[in-house]
């Protein structure tokens, strides 16, 4: 028995119907994040941006800043092209 029959969905290929989570180049205000969150899940960036203010409010600042930060440099860049 091979690696793959024994760990089938270790080597998962992307299929080009499953949806990336990337970081958006044409709805950014400032790095592009809540755009990109904002295009994966289908709904208007106006709302990602309100949940993301709201959350940094009440997170006395720390909070948010360091999603943001954190969700920046986990996110691929829409501009580079992932496919090989």
């Amino acid at each position: 028995m091979n690696e793959t029959e024994k760990y089938p969905y270790t080597n998962i290929k992307q299929h080009k119907y499953m949806k990336t989570l990337k970081l958006s180049s044409t709805n950014c205000k400032i790095l592009g994040v809540c755009g990109g969150i904002a295009e994966y899940f289908g709904i208007d960036a106006t709302i990602v941006r309100l949940l993301a203010a709201l959350i940094t409010i009440f997170s006395v600042g720390i909070g948010g800043i360091a999603a943001y930060v954190i969700a920046y440099f986990v996110m691929n860049d829409s501009k580079i092209d992932t496919k090989q």
